[in-house]
C-alpha cells in the first residue's frame, strides 16, 4: 500500500467513487474528493484496487477513518486489513472505523475484528480498536 497523488489519479479513480456513491445510494463522492484535494485524506493505491484514509480525532485520540477502498479482485477488507492497520499504527491510532450501506460486508467486518456502533441504520458505522 503506497501513497500517491490524488491529483494524478483523479481522471481514473473518482468515476469509480461516483459509480459505487450511485448503486449505494450512499452520498460520499464529493466528501472525498474534497478530502483528498485539501489532503486531508490520503489515496493508497494496492495492487489491484485502492483505500481512501483519513486521520481524525475522536475524543481527542487519533483515528483512522477508510474513507473509500476498492479492489477490482474483491474481497478488499480481507485482502488489505493488515495493511490499513499498519497505517493506522504507524500513526498512533487507537482504532479503525468505516462507514457503509453496503450489508454484505458484515461478515467480513466481525472476520477481522470490527464491531458495528450503530445499531440497524442504513449507513452502519463499523470501529476496530487496536
Amino acid at each position: 500500500m503506497y501513497y500517491k497523488p490524488w491529483a494524478d489519479f483523479k481522471d481514473r479513480l473518482f468515476p469509480i467513487i461516483q459509480k459505487t456513491q450511485s448503486r449505494n445510494d450512499h452520498q460520499f463522492a464529493d466528501e472525498i474528493d474534497d478530502a483528498l484535494r485539501t489532503e486531508r485524506a490520503f489515496l493508497f493505491l494496492v495492487k489491484d484496487g485502492f483505500a481512501v484514509l483519513l486521520p481524525k480525532r475522536r475524543d481527542g485520540l487519533p483515528w483512522l477513518n477508510v474513507m473509500f477502498a476498492f479492489s477490482w479482485g474483491g474481497n478488499a477488507i480481507d485482502r488489505y486489513q493488515s495493511e490499513v492497520e499498519l497505517k493506522a499504527r504507524q500513526m498512533g491510532a487507537r482504532g479503525v472505523e468505516l462507514y457503509t450501506a453496503v450489508e454484505g460486508l458484515e461478515q467480513a467486518l466481525l472476520d477481522n475484528g470490527y464491531v458495528k456502533t450503530t445499531g440497524e441504520a442504513r449507513i452502519q458505522h463499523w470501529e476496530k480498536i487496536l
